[in-house]
């Protein structure tokens, strides 16, 4: 994270995360972040310097000195956040696998039923309906 974050022009935000969550799912990033993440040890800011962009907060250059471009400016630096399973700790953070192969919600419930129920269904429920975690 801190490589990505001094190498690429106007990066502000890293946030890793294990292979049982959706990065593009705000929810099961919002999960990740509020169940795995040590405020001491796990939110980093690289050492400032990289190259940033001229629409980003920098050190502004002083009067005679180069042009404040891209190019000549030093970026403050972003954020990373390792939301990552705990080294070590995996078994401890296993989410629960329902078995959506298994049960059918039609033998249950009537087709009418069924979409009703899928209609009310918003954020983390989708993901959960959709993968079982």
């Amino acid at each position: 994270m801190a490589a990505l974050l001094s190498c690429s022009q106007g990066m502000r935000l890293c946030i890793a995360v294990s292979e049982d969550t959706d990065p593009y799912d705000m929810d099961d990033l919002m999960w990740c972040l509020t169940t795995r993440v040590n405020p001491k040890t796990d939110i980093i800011n690289p050492l400032p310097g990289g190259r940033g962009q001229t629409f980003m907060p920098a050190e502004r250059m002083t009067a005679g000195e180069k042009e404040w471009t891209a190019s000549n400016t030093q970026f403050e630096g972003g954020m990373g956040i390792d939301a990552t399973v705990p080294f070590g700790y995996e078994k401890d953070f296993l989410r629960p696998i329902y078995p959506i192969d298994k049960v059918r919600p039609e033998d249950f419930f009537s087709a009418k039923d069924t979409e009703k129920a899928k209609s009310r269904m918003n954020g983390w429920v989708k993901f959960l309906a959709r993968t079982g975690r």
